[in-house]
């Protein structure tokens, strides 16, 4: 055998096999988006919203309607891989749930809840590092957890009663203020 064709063969083979699941990871996420799935989970992201913005003294992210907010912005306005991003992070709470506690996401308790919500932040690697936190994030598009928790917190602030009831709300707010003090238990404002 000819030396030189061993060590092309060996460098390729090195290559295929560092390459190869960057390139399993690129077609996964480009793949077309199961919309119709999304969809049927609404009752899922309204119970993971709920655990984001409980109900208290002020409505919660489901009184707000903030699971409508949340399909329609995943399905129209994110890029492709963040969808899939998404919703394969929908999967991995049900199949989460079910392998755990042999329930769905909906029926599980609320300590239940916070302990899978708390394993979300954590599932992707590199979270000690910023730089490879910032090659993943371009590569791979914002994480499940945080597309989900911004959508949440935007859903329920543009929501009337996020902003009516869940904050500090003037319907005629005057003249602009640029610094205006909180006091004491005082909501954020919503218009001001």
């Amino acid at each position: 055998m000819n030396r030189r064709y061993f060590v092309k063969g060996v460098i390729a083979t090195a290559a295929l096999a560092v390459g190869a699941p960057s390139i399993y990871e690129w077609l996964r996420l480009s793949r077309k988006p199961d919309l119709q799935y999304l969809v049927s989970r609404k009752k899922l992201i309204g119970e993971l919203a709920e655990t984001i913005i409980p109900e208290t003294d002020s409505p919660g992210a489901k009184s707000a309607g903030v699971e409508e907010y949340i399909i329609y912005c995943v399905s129209n306005n994110l890029p492709r891989k963040e969808v899939n991003c998404f919703i394969d992070g929908l999967h991995k709470v049900e199949h989460y749930c079910l392998k755990k506690y042999d329930t769905t996401y909906e029926k599980c308790s609320i300590a239940n809840k916070n302990e899978v919500f708390s394993m979300l932040p954590n599932s992707r690697l590199y979270h000690n590092n910023n730089f490879l936190k910032k090659v993943d994030r371009k590569f791979r598009g914002r994480s499940f957890f945080t597309l989900f928790r911004e959508l949440t917190i935007i859903g329920y602030c543009t929501s009337e009663p996020g902003a009516t009831k869940g904050l500090a709300y003037d319907f005629v707010p005057g003249s602009y203020e640029s610094c205006i003090s909180l006091k004491k238990n005082q909501k954020a404002w919503a218009t001001k």
